[in-house]
């Protein structure tokens, strides 16, 4: 212990508080920069598993629509299926546009968006036919 009073007593009073308070200082300063760059990246993933969550969602309400129309084949289930189609695609692209290219699930993700307006765009073509052709669509699609 003597080495150290005689190596702290060549400096003043202000620089001996500076040494012992500087390393608690940056040490709450590392954990706080951890903590918010950790909070970051929690909240993009919860995000990312909130818009999965309603993603699922829309496609249970698109497939519940699709078997109403199929046990039914109305004018008024057929534009249901349109409606619940054009609302997923809508949350899809709302939830695409959120992610980045570095995001986990990007492709994925991306692929699904592709496949989903790929569908609608067929169906859509299937308008001016019979609802016997549109039912086939939806079955083929099933």
């Amino acid at each position: 212990m003597g080495w150290i009073d005689r190596l702290l007593s060549r400096f003043k009073i202000r620089t001996k508080v500076l040494l012992l308070v500087l390393p608690f200082i940056l040490g709450i300063t590392a954990v706080g920069v951890t903590g918010l760059v950790t909070s970051g990246l929690l909240q993009s993933r919860m995000a990312i598993s909130s818009d999965v969550a309603v993603s699922l969602r829309g496609f249970k309400d698109v497939y519940a629509a699709m078997i109403g129309f199929l046990d039914q084949t109305t004018e008024e289930n057929r534009a249901l299926v349109f409606r619940r189609l054009d609302e997923q695609r809508a949350a899809l692209d709302t939830a695409r546009r959120r992610l980045t290219p570095q995001s986990e699930g990007w492709e994925g993700r991306c692929h699904v968006v592709s496949l989903t307006r790929g569908q609608g765009v067929y169906l859509r073509t299937q308008t001016a036919a019979p609802v016997t052709a549109f039912h086939c669509a939806i079955a083929r699609i099933r």
